[in-house]
């Protein structure tokens, strides 16, 4: 660990001036594709608005508002759990806040409240109703896609309001978005977060998605005629830093020989394990496990899920409301400890950080680092027990929330003299991913150099990953 000063200086500093040059050179983007898309976008959501409309009129709905304001939930909750409405009976796990309307002796309707919640309205309570009534299926989905639309019109208006012309670092005139990037302190509410992680805001282009965009928002991002974009996406970062730390502490090898090449994929070995051997599915059982990112992603997701949502204290209960077996049903409590259970088995590392952290957040009153920042923690010896339990979750994950942070940052400040000799500035910095801008025809030198630099910006028990792709646009590099 490094002590205040050494942090400063090996990492804060440098970081900075890579932090300057990002700002300065900024992120390309296509404004013309863009101006196109959200005409079409604009289109898309007025025929979501029309099949929805269609759909007031189907159940005669009687609410306050025709048609509803579809992003409101107070209203869409009335729509989907009332009689003026569709009248869904949802399950209890998607209640949180209050119980929603309920009939009364005289037939009307009120909403009682009480300790236990409201009616969910995200994206995975619609999914979830849409397999169990089929019948209003494309009712939730056209709500579904709606609340999409309108999240990609408002991505768009800003990131046109926002992009500026001017010559890039290859001479080339073309738009930019100059977004702000940086880390937070343990007490501000600047770019970055408690544990330190990268973010970037004006716009916040973190949220842009990787899976499940079909208007392909990535793509905007082009690089001028002369470039291309170089991504590098670390692998497995946080389960390469808990194998470390666990070696470190308990003196364990097994999670740091699973993260070495050559290994097979941790999460099908996973899979396989828990369906095949614990649960008793045949089909897993037999699967090799080459085969199991295909022929069986639903498990392996769904075990993928559970590895990384321990490492944030997540329980059975959390697993059993938000995950989903290959029949689309909600795991429920009692599979989902199983499931835990069963990957504790099979890591028992990960039991034994979770006991040793339980011990050291009460001691410590605070979470360290990776490379040594510290966190305070108060509410760990809080006379509540909410209280004491989110600082046990918060210190949990902090040391591979930042140490995430930590390895990806080294890997920028490493990559960026190496990346300048060869005019292939980096440009974007968004999870464990790095973006650079090279020269057309050096996309495949720049990842070379940036690859190396990735791999080997701190030495670890278990060997950092790294992958990544060359392209026109960030979206076509990343895959």
């Amino acid at each position: 660990m490094w002590s205040p000063t050494e942090y400063t200086e090996r990492l804060l500093n440098p970081l900075t001036d890579v932090i300057v040059g990002m700002e300065r050179v900024g992120v390309p983007f296509d404004m013309d594709a863009a101006s196109d898309l959200l005409r079409v976008v604009k289109r898309d959501e007025a025929l979501s608005q029309e099949a929805l409309l269609d759909w007031t009129s189907a159940v005669d709905y009687l609410g306050a508002e025709v048609p509803p304001n579809w992003g409101s939930w107070q209203q869409l909750q009335y729509f989907l759990y009332t009689p003026m409405g569709l009248n869904l009976p949802p399950a209890l796990y998607w209640k949180k806040g209050r119980t929603g309307w309920v009939e009364r002796d005289d037939g009307e309707y009120i909403e009682e409240w009480t300790d236990e919640g409201e009616f969910k309205t995200d994206d995975v309570a619609l999914s979830w109703l849409g397999k169990r009534h089929p019948q209003y299926a494309d009712c939730l989905g056209a709500i579904q896609d709606l609340r999409w639309q309108q999240r990609v019109r408002t991505y768009l208006e800003t990131w046109l309001g926002l992009a500026v012309r001017h010559a890039g670092p290859h001479g080339q005139a073309w738009h930019w978005l100059h977004p702000s990037f940086g880390l937070a302190s343990d007490r501000d509410e600047r770019a970055g977060a408690r544990t330190g992680r990268f973010a970037v805001k004006n716009p916040a282009l973190q949220q842009v998605p990787v899976r499940g965009d079909n208007y392909g928002l990535r793509r905007l991002f082009r690089a001028p005629p002369g470039s291309e974009w170089v991504v590098l996406d670390y692998s497995q970062l946080e389960v390469v830093i808990l194998a470390h730390i666990c070696n470190k502490l308990f003196g364990t090898d097994d999670l740091v020989k699973r993260c070495r090449p050559g290994q097979p994929d941790m999460h099908s070995l996973t899979a396989k394990y828990v369906f095949g051997d614990i649960l008793g599915d045949a089909r897993l059982k037999a699967m090799d496990v080459g085969d199991i990112k295909k022929q069986a992603s639903t498990e392996r997701d769904l075990v993928k899920a559970v590895r990384y949502g321990l490492n944030y204290g997540k329980g059975a209960r959390g697993f059993g409301d938000t995950l989903f077996d290959t029949k689309g049903e909600a795991l429920g409590e009692e599979k989902a400890q199983t499931v835990i259970d069963a990957l504790l088995d099979f890591d028992p590392e990960i039991r034994q950080y979770q006991a040793w952290s339980r011990e050291r957040v009460v001691e410590w009153r605070g979470a360290v680092s990776l490379l040594g920042r510290f966190s305070p923690l108060p509410d760990a010896t809080s006379w509540k027990k909410g209280e004491r339990n989110r600082a046990y979750r918060q210190f949990l994950n902090y040391a591979m929330q930042a140490g995430g942070q930590e390895v990806t940052a080294l890997g920028m400040i490493a990559a960026a003299p190496l990346m300048a000799a060869i005019n292939a500035p980096q440009i974007l910095q968004v999870h464990d991913e790095n973006c650079f801008l090279a020269e057309a025809g050096q996309g495949g030198e720049a990842k070379k150099v940036a690859l190396e630099a990735m791999l080997n910006c701190v030495e670890l028990a278990a060997p950092l990953g790294a992958s990544g792709g060359v392209g026109p646009s960030w979206g076509e590099a990343k895959h």
